[in-house]
């Protein structure tokens, strides 16, 4: 089962452009099911001889061990490499095809409460390169919603002056146009 691992490890990082975080979780989630797998059938696994209540075991054992979201991410890597081997033609039929994912707790994102940020806006000070640079900072955080490694890998060509947003590349690497308020952008 490694070298098929390894083979659809190789495509995401080739021809999806995934990110060496994807490719650490995706690789650990695989190794985990390789490893239970071998240890319900006493060796390594054959993907061809993988069947649908043995990827159910294997994750009814994982929910056992470690957290629902865990294993909801560990099973989207499950679907994607078998879905991988089918359309290699490696397989004929996708044993992950039917696998259900655990439901998760759909909670919604912390934000900072407008008193707050004001307080800490103003807790900033006037004057000053370092002040000027983090009132900069925190008004573009606060007027994008973006995620702090999205501000820090933005540059001044991603700043659209005349229309009025930012080009911010996320989780992924995916791009978004995101409109920036006129105090972030004077503080800029």
């Amino acid at each position: 089962m490694r070298p098929e691992i390894d083979h659809y490890l190789e495509h995401l990082r080739a021809e999806r452009n995934a990110s060496p975080h994807t490719l650490r979780s995706v690789r650990g989630d695989l190794e985990n099911l390789r490893s239970l797998l071998a240890e319900r059938g006493g060796g390594e696994p054959d993907v061809a001889r993988v069947s649908l209540a043995d990827l159910r075991a294997c994750v009814a054992e994982r929910l056992r061990r470690v957290a629902r979201a865990s294993v909801a991410r560990q099973v989207a890597s499950i679907r994607g490499f078998f879905r991988f081997l089918c359309r290699e033609e490696a397989l004929s039929r996708d044993p992950a095809a039917r696998l259900g994912a655990p439901r998760t707790e759909q909670r919604l994102p912390a934000f900072l409460p407008i008193d707050d940020t004001e307080r800490l806006l103003n807790g900033l000070g006037r004057g000053g390169a370092w002040a000027e640079r983090d009132r900069a900072i925190l008004e573009t955080l606060y007027s994008c919603g973006l995620r702090v490694s999205e501000l820090v890998g933005l540059d001044w060509r991603d700043l659209d002056l005349e229309n009025e947003c930012i080009r911010a590349f996320g989780k992924g690497r995916k791009e978004r146009i995101v409109p920036i308020g006129e105090i972030a952008l004077d503080a800029l």
